[in-house]
């Protein structure tokens, strides 16, 4: 039996000035990037016939306020 899923994952992160508070700053695309490799790490787990893929369909430009897998 074949069937397919489909999940639209957004991150939202916080843009920031980085010579005046860089600390404040919240990247969208570290949060995607982690969840990816939570999905490599969970290919170890799943049985073998089941496949497991991911797109970033936006990757938010130079400081990222939002990703998307």
């Amino acid at each position: 039996m074949l069937a397919t899923n489909q999940v639209k994952y957004l991150f939202k992160g916080k843009s920031t000035h980085a010579a005046f508070s860089p600390h404040m700053g919240r990247s969208a695309l570290d949060g995607v990037e982690l969840m990816n490799v939570g999905a490599n790490f969970l290919r170890e787990h799943i049985i073998p016939e089941a496949r497991l893929h991911y797109a970033i369909t936006n990757a938010g430009g130079n400081a990222p306020k939002r990703g998307a897998v």
